[in-house]
Formats: C-alpha cells, structure tokens, sequence
C-alpha cells in the first residue's frame, strides 16, 4: 500500500519498517538486538562453589577397577599362593614383624592411593592422591581434608579402603567353603572389631605401635575407632561386590567389567548403614571425578600391585 507524504513515496515493508522512497534519502535505523542472555560462571571441576564444604574427588571408578584387577589376579593364583596370601590376613602380629617386615592382619592390605605416606612404598599415598585437588577442593580443611568421594558420600581416604577388607572376607569365605552369607557372619568381621579396639587383637596393635606390653586396662577401656561404622558400611559393600564377582565367575559370565558393577545395591548398603553423623557428612560433591584414568593399586602381602587402565575393564 503506497502513502503520499509531502513529495516522497513512503511504504510499509513486510515487518512494518518505514522505508523512503523517490525524494527521501533516508531510511530508519532497524531496532538494535536484545542483549545477550547474562551467563553465569560455572565452578571448575576442582573449584568448589564459595562457602560450600566441598570433599575431595570421586573415586569409585578407580577403587572399584582395583579391586575387580585384584579378584582376577586371585583367581589366576594357584591353590598355594592363594592361601598364603589369604593367611597372612588372619596372622596375629609380633614385635618382630616392624623388623622383618613379615606380613600379619594389620598391614598386608591397602589400597596404597587412599593409604597414609608410609604404606605406599615410597609413593606417599593419598597425600599424593589428593594434592592436585588441594587449591580449589576439600575447603575448609576441617572437616572436609583429607577426604574423597566414593559413589556419591565423603569419607575419609582410610575409611574408603575397606571396601578391599570385605573383598577380602569373601575370598576367605570361597576359599573354605564356609557358610557366611553376610560380612558380618565372617571371623573378618571380628577382626574389625578387634582392630577397632573391642578386643584382644586391639593389644596386639599397640604392641606394634608402641613396642610395649599388652595394656592392663580392662577390654572396655580399649580405644576405640570413631569411624568403625563406616568401615563397616565399606566393607559390606566390599563383601557384596565379591559375592557378585564369583556368583557371575561360578555360572560362567566372565569377564566381570566395571560396568557390571551394581552401584545401585552398593549405594543402599551406605546409605543404610553408614554412619549420619560422621563429621565429613556435609563436605558435598564439587570436585568431579578423580583424573586418573588407571586403578588404584592394592597391597596385598608387602608390595603395591600394577595399575590398569580402567578402559581395560
């Protein structure tokens, strides 16, 4: 439609903008563009959040690999060496064995990652884990250092590295044929107890730790290890990934890959019995999943195993 408009001809364009036409030289200018939509600042995947406790990384790609690494490796051993290295979990510690360096239940098995500096043969264990993580994550140190993910809740390194110890309990049990359907119906269990200070094998610990005599407190006054029920949580989780492990070896579904894993079953067993109050419950997951793409190491006996890379399994 035109419009006469003092010696010019003016007319509507398709979206309504006035143009100039014959005398008019002019034209509008087009409505400037919205603004951009304002984007927020995501925090790096090792770069918590201001003013949110932040735990260390996930690790239970890598735990869980090592631990699958270390059931294939055990039943590639022959009837011997399998029971060698199973006894020297239940062997009652001596004085001698700081000097000898003789294997006994209270130090032939870690995970050397999550282990203290001084387990890890020389490659300083989870302070070494952990230190690429120390700038942005785990803040504020108390409660939250040192400390990891491990299927979504935040524990200590420590804690973490019982899965192995009920790993182990259920090797134990295959391999004598025992009747135990749960950890807690196996003799590891209580040597959990024992090693948490409710009995005697609590004196034979501080015999290694101190070199000296066996306490004359009475068993109650025997110290006692607050995060016992975590390590309980870890270790039923443990127990359960192996009785997966050989329920699938003994009906010829191998190999058992990390995809197999039933995380969901092994996330009830925490969330049911893990302790609600343990201090590291707030520390939240703001780090991402650990970098390293190879298992963690096991120690089993006195010296670290090989990783993997995790795409193998």
């Amino acid at each position: 439609m035109a419009l006469l408009v003092t010696g010019a001809v003016v007319l509507r364009t398709r979206k309504g903008r006035r143009q100039d036409l014959g005398e008019g030289k002019t034209k509008e200018k087009p409505p400037p563009p919205p603004p951009p939509p304002k984007i927020e600042p995501t925090p790096s995947s090792t770069q918590a959040p201001p003013d949110v406790p932040c735990c260390g990384p996930e690790v239970a790609d890598n735990v869980l690999g090592c631990m699958i690494k270390m059931m294939n490796d055990f039943f590639a051993w022959n009837p011997d060496r399998q029971e060698t290295y199973l006894g020297y979990l239940t062997r009652i510690p001596k004085p001698t064995d700081l000097a000898d360096n003789t294997p006994n239940f209270n130090n032939a098995w870690d995970i050397a990652e999550l282990a203290p500096p001084d387990r890890d043969d020389g490659g300083t264990g989870y302070v070494a884990t952990l230190r690429p993580y120390e700038k942005g994550c785990m803040k504020p140190r108390y409660p939250c250092y040192p400390s990891v993910m491990f299927l979504g809740y935040c524990h200590n390194p420590q804690v973490v590295n019982y899965v192995m110890w009920g790993v182990l309990a259920r090797l134990r049990e295959w391999k004598d044929k025992g009747p135990a359907k749960t950890y807690g119906d196996t003799h590891f269990s209580d040597l959990h107890n024992d090693r948490s200070g409710y009995g005697a094998m609590a004196q034979h610990r501080q015999i290694m730790d101190d070199g000296l005599p066996p306490p004359s407190q009475p068993l109650a006054s025997a110290p006692y290890d607050p995060n016992y029920p975590d390590q309980v949580a870890m270790s039923e989780s443990g127990w359960r990934l192996a009785d997966d492990y050989i329920a699938r070896k003994q009906n010829g579904k191998m190999p058992y890959r990390l995809a197999d894993v039933n995380t969901t079953a092994l996330k009830a067993i925490l969330q049911i019995r893990q302790s609600p109050s343990r201090i590291m419950a707030d520390c939240q997951n703001c780090c991402g999943k650990y970098k390293g793409t190879n298992t963690f190491r096991y120690i089993w006996g006195t010296t670290p195993s090989f990783p993997v890379p995790l795409s193998k399994l």
